[in-house]
């Protein structure tokens, strides 16, 4: 769980503004939402002309999806945009959505392990590797 306040207001998840503790991901994705309702819209989805208003939009969830987006996107949209974290669509949902279909995901990375023994069994190998280099 994470606690700090971090991104631009217009891309934040509605936990934030509640000064809850969250979960990345779930932010991530809904940021994911945000970007993605701009790109078929050219708009942003909460628009406001104070942080505050723009606060009180997104906790209150209220934005519209405009008629001309395709209905397999404007579900995706919803199904990112929800209020409650557990209840958006995760990433393997999204990539293999509807409106995704036909769309070439690249390979996600593995994941970055933060284990101090990694570490420094990384940073070993990569010195004896550079030293091989150079020899």
């Amino acid at each position: 769980m994470l606690n700090t306040f971090c991104g631009s207001p217009p891309y934040a998840a509605p936990e934030l503004f509640r000064d809850e503790h969250y979960i990345g991901v779930y932010v991530d994705i809904w940021a994911l939402g945000v970007l993605l309702y701009f790109m078929v819209t050219g708009t942003m989805p909460f628009r406001a002309e104070t942080v505050a208003k723009l606060k009180k939009s997104i906790l209150e969830g209220t934005y519209s999806v405009p008629p001309h987006v395709s209905e397999p996107c404007h579900r995706l949209i919803r199904g990112v945009l929800q209020p409650v974290p557990s209840e958006r669509y995760g990433i393997n949902y999204i990539m293999n959505n509807e409106w995704m279909q036909g769309v070439p995901c690249p390979t996600p990375l593995e994941p970055f392990q933060l284990d101090p023994k990694h570490l420094s069994e990384t940073s070993t190998l990569k010195e004896e590797e550079n030293e091989e280099e150079t020899e």
